[in-house]
């Protein structure tokens, strides 16, 4: 691990800011979510292209690069990447599931052998993040012995600059946030143009001093740019109401004349207490989508505007018409 900065005992909050997307016209809290890099049965045939996708990003300035055992052979696709560009010059964040199936012991045994895992897949003696992913309750995690024993001694003999928790249930983000060990929370898909409500737990993280990762802000898919109309939504509320809104918000910015990728990219930078959000390209023309979105200029009334129609969103709790019109 490189010793300045573990000299420098740097909080996450500080240290992100370097690996930020480097741009010519200064830094945006934006990386990349490499969770379409792996994912298929023909892997050894994609890889290539995978790894070119992850050149791509880094020769467009993007230096933060998260995965998870979960993301198939993405660890891999990271690993071989990383084997063509400085460490030091890269963060890398890589996430282990926690088996609540079996004892705390045994659980957390098995997180010490996931990251010993990553570090292999990843070809790197060190993850500057290591995350606990998509867990349900932390029972297993903050009891003696637990999880969290192994991430401390990991962190102690350098083998993770910094560890967090990486899941969907904001009071359980919450949680570690205020639990005093975790120096970070990954939150996906709850704050984008169409849905804040992680606000308060990324606003109650801040407050206390760890880290925000922002994910999957195109709100699973749904603002990529096409027509939701085209896509069903799935046979549960959330899905179904955000394909409503989701119509909403690309009716509007049609209207406006705004890229609606774009528009979705740029909205958690408006959010202060985000310290960096997480796009996932599945290629490299996806990549060079992304970085164009992040650099495209978008008027300040746009977003005063969409304020208004979410504000009347939140108040009559519906959208504004029955077919999905302003």
């Amino acid at each position: 691990m490189n010793s300045n900065n573990m000299n420098k005992k740097m909080s996450f909050k500080e240290l992100v800011r370097e690996y930020w997307l480097k741009t010519s016209q200064g830094s945006i809290p934006y990386g990349i979510g490499c969770a379409w890099l792996g994912r298929v049965d023909n892997y050894m045939e994609m890889m290539d292209e995978y790894v070119h996708t992850l050149k791509r990003a880094y020769n467009l300035g993007f230096r933060y690069f998260d995965t998870s055992a979960a993301y198939g052979e993405s660890e891999l696709t990271v690993g071989e990447f990383v084997k063509e560009v400085p460490r030091d010059s890269v963060f890398l964040a890589s996430k282990s599931r926690v088996p609540f199936e079996e004892d705390p012991v045994k659980a957390a045994d098995f997180v010490k052998k996931g990251l010993e895992r990553s570090l292999k897949r990843m070809n790197t003696s060190y993850l500057d993040l290591f995350q606990l992913h998509d867990v349900d309750t932390l029972s297993h995690v903050l009891v003696k012995n637990g999880v969290i024993d192994v991430l401390l001694e990991a962190k102690k003999q350098g083998l993770i600059r910094y560890f967090g928790l990486a899941t969907r249930s904001h009071n359980l983000l919450e949680q570690a946030a205020r639990h005093g060990a975790f120096d970070t929370i990954l939150t996906y898909s709850d704050y984008t143009p169409i849905d804040q409500s992680a606000k308060w737990v990324i606003d109650c993280a801040t407050d206390l001093g760890v880290g925000v990762i922002n994910a999957s802000p195109l709100s699973a898919g749904w603002l990529t740019g096409k027509n939701p109309r085209e896509r069903d939504a799935e046979n549960h509320p959330e899905s179904i109401w955000r394909k409503k809104i989701a119509t909403v918000f690309y009716d509007f910015c049609t209207k406006k004349g705004v890229s609606v990728l774009a528009a979705a990219l740029q909205f958690p930078l408006k959010n202060g207490n985000i310290d960096i959000t997480l796009t996932g390209p599945a290629t490299a023309d996806e990549v060079n989508s992304s970085w164009n979105a992040l650099n495209t200029p978008i008027p300040d009334e746009f977003w005063m505007e969409w304020n208004e129609v979410m504000d009347y969103v939140r108040t009559e709790g519906r959208v504004c018409g029955d077919d999905n019109t302003l």
